[in-house]
């Protein structure tokens, strides 16, 4: 029989911060690799000829967008200590913009299971929260927000919206409007899962629900919303803030919290 503590499946949490979230997914992937490897970490990888690690991420963030409280799953090899191993992956990272704050050990490896996210964006001008509030009232008196998505990433540009690393400049149909067909794209209605959205002073703020259709994307509501030109002019900035997750309660003995200040990093540093 196979002994209990042979394997650690642990999670993790970090932050993506500054202008680390320029970074792409894949390329934050090779990274938390390369820094398991750094700090000489028994992680265990897939069989086969092309052995992949591990490590499964709650939710890839797009490109421009920061990252407060992301999640990583990783499993390794041997009963390891989760404080250690956090403190192993801190001095590891490269960057002060990714740190590793908190682990908790896992007792199966269930993935986990994303049922909401929170995101907020800002600051917007003074002169422009009266028309803000016009547009958020228009997007949730309505019955329906359609938008057009690939049905194959590598589409070119011109031809579809952006899959996770591309930013699309093409205006949004007007909220509510019925799409026209178009070759090469998929029509989507996010309203169902938009399940909030409100302003706080000089600050934006949405929360989307993962439904089995698919979840909003914070770069077509801000589309929608006649926003998106100041997020990619970096006007203003997008913030992923939480990440809601459907889970099995953790060991809460294993839990190894190691907070760090979040405090909004500037628009332009």
């Amino acid at each position: 029989m196979t002994p209990a503590n042979d394997w650690t499946y642990l999670r993790f949490r970090f932050r993506k911060l500054g202008d680390l979230r320029f970074l792409s997914h894949h390329d934050l992937m090779r990274l938390v690799e390369r820094m398991l490897r750094r700090a000489a970490l028994p992680f265990r990888s897939t069989e086969g000829f092309h052995p992949k690690p591990k490590i499964t991420f709650g939710n890839a963030l797009s490109l421009g967008i920061v990252g407060w409280e992301e999640i990583v799953d990783i499993e390794f090899d041997g009963d390891l200590d989760p404080a250690a191993v956090l403190q192993q992956l801190q001095a590891a990272s490269p960057s002060p913009e990714l740190p590793f704050f908190a682990v908790e050990r896992r007792s199966s490896r269930r993935a986990p299971q994303v049922i909401g996210l929170q995101y907020r964006f800002g600051p917007l001008p003074e002169e422009a929260l009266g028309t803000v509030d016009r547009a958020i009232r228009t997007l949730l008196e309505a019955e329906s927000a359609w938008v057009d998505r690939p049905k194959d990433r590598h589409l070119p540009a011109a031809a579809a919206e952006p899959a996770e690393e591309r930013l699309d400049q093409r205006p949004a149909m007007p909220v509510g409007a019925a799409p026209e067909p178009r070759h090469g794209v998929k029509r989507f209605d996010l309203r169902p899962s938009l399940k909030a959205l409100w302003r706080d002073g000089r600050t934006l703020y949405l929360e989307c629900t993962v439904t089995p259709a698919g979840t909003a994307r914070p770069e077509e509501v801000l589309r929608l919303l006649g926003w998106h030109e100041h997020f990619l002019q970096g006007e203003a900035l997008l913030e992923r803030t939480h990440l809601f997750l459907k889970e099995l309660p953790a060991d809460p003995a294993s839990a190894s919290p190691m907070p760090v200040e979040a405090e909004p990093i500037a628009v332009n540093p």
